[in-house]
């Protein structure tokens, strides 16, 4: 470990001790709402800024508190979550989905350290600076708090998307991560929406999400892109705690090891691409898919928004179809998914820029495919690994899927010609 992972780790668990001192002195300045202060009609009323007549829990499809935990997303959240039904004055009834810090203490400093529930609070704080039709793609926002930086202390307060009805008035579906039948059909589906999204923010991203400064090296100008130390420990740490169960290619854990060990120059040489606004955390389970239309599209709904990046749009591509589409399937359809995401963002992009013009070859975003396939790789063995927040059911499904793609696509070869290039 290097003198400089070691402030960061130390320096910032003692930072959240001290302010966590703080704040208990001035806890009605930085108090955190709880799913209790929610039932109070009046807490509500001023959070959502709506006269909220009388509030009730109710099991949204999306947090179904009977289904197994690993069922959500991707087998682990890092909030906690509820589901709210606020009527109004006028009778009308608001679905809500609240969000909160997690419970877990480790797993609480680790996702504030990293500034991962300020990025999801300023997105949605400021998602009115998207451009017009994008901003559908994701939950209607009632409030967006970020009560402490220091301690990670928020409430965000959304549409419960599970209840938006699709054009023929049934609610959207959802898929798990460890399903292994993610079609093709709803896979275009969000490929097509990526695709709308990275189109609108074309080589020119908000200056709200992650971004990766060119001067310090850090994205959001302060905290660190990557940890080596946490990438080193949590690589150690998928494999102790799966070998049993997963099988890990050689060339990619060299690949991983040789991803983390320089990563820097990894990093200049995505920051030289074209940059658009991204997902970030582009798996299927972060994704909603509303009523299929005649020619078999499904309108699609993201959400989990921590992760928000300035990165070119096929990081977004590599780490969909990497962490959530079969990989024996995917090596069969994978040439026909990239060029279906290449068609929409050219479509999309001409419908909303003069010049028209989008370059991105089938040849180019192949490479780019390949050089991001090890995202997967770092926020899986990462969360997996070091900070153990997916559940081990998805966990193993998940990272076999993308170790055997990563393997199949030749990851290293990738990494060393981004370090070849990144010298130039």
């Amino acid at each position: 470990m290097s003198l400089g992972d070691l402030y960061f780790l130390v320096g910032g668990f003692l930072k959240f001790l001290f302010y966590s001192g703080l704040e208990w002195l001035q806890s009605s300045k930085y108090h955190q709402y709880t799913i209790m202060d929610l039932h109070n009609p009046e807490t509500l009323s001023v959070l959502i800024s709506k006269h909220v007549v009388d509030v009730n829990g109710h099991t949204s499809s999306r947090f179904d508190f009977t289904v197994d935990e690993s069922d959500l997303g991707a087998g682990g959240t890092g909030t906690e979550r509820s589901s709210l039904v606020a009527t109004l004055e006028d009778g009308t009834k608001l679905h809500l989905f609240v969000k909160f810090p997690a419970r877990k203490f480790a797993e609480r400093v680790f996702l504030t350290m990293f500034k991962v529930y300020q990025n999801e609070v300023t997105f949605y704080d400021k998602m009115d600076c998207l451009p017009v039709g994008v901003s559908q793609l994701f939950p209607k926002s009632y409030c967006s708090k970020l009560i402490s930086r220091n301690t990670g202390k928020f409430i965000i307060i959304l549409e419960d998307i599970s209840f938006r009805q699709g054009s023929n008035g049934n609610s959207c579906e959802f898929y798990s991560i460890k399903s292994g039948d993610f079609l093709k059909s709803d896979c275009k589906s969000v490929l097509s929406e990526l695709a709308r999204l990275h189109a609108s923010c074309w080589g020119n991203p908000p200056a709200h999400v992650w971004h990766h400064d060119p001067v310090t090296g850090n994205v959001m100008g302060e905290a660190p892109p990557r940890c080596p130390v946490i990438l080193k420990e949590g690589g150690k740490k998928v494999q102790e705690r799966y070998c049993a169960v997963v099988s890990f290619p050689a060339d990619v854990i060299t690949a991983y090891n040789q991803s983390v060990n320089y990563y820097p120059a990894i990093r200049r040489f995505w920051s030289r691409e074209t940059l658009t606004c991204c997902h970030g955390d582009s798996h299927v389970g972060n994704y909603c898919f509303f009523s299929r239309s005649s020619s078999g599209s499904r309108g699609v709904g993201m959400f989990d928004l921590q992760c928000m990046a300035a990165e070119h749009g096929m990081r977004d591509v590599s780490y969909h179809l990497v962490t959530s589409y079969a990989a024996d399937r995917l090596a069969e359809d994978e040439e026909e998914l990239i060029k279906h995401y290449i068609t929409e963002l050219k479509a999309h992009y001409a419908s909303s820029h003069n010049d028209g013009l989008l370059d991105l070859s089938y040849s180019k975003a192949y490479f780019l495919y390949r050089c991001y396939g090890v995202t997967a790789l770092h926020a899986f063995f990462a969360s997996a690994g070091f900070a153990e927040m997916v559940i081990d059911s998805a966990a193993v499904v998940t990272v076999q899927r993308i170790v055997t793609t990563c393997h199949r696509l030749n990851i290293l070869g990738a990494i060393n010609d981004m370090i070849e290039q990144a010298k130039v």
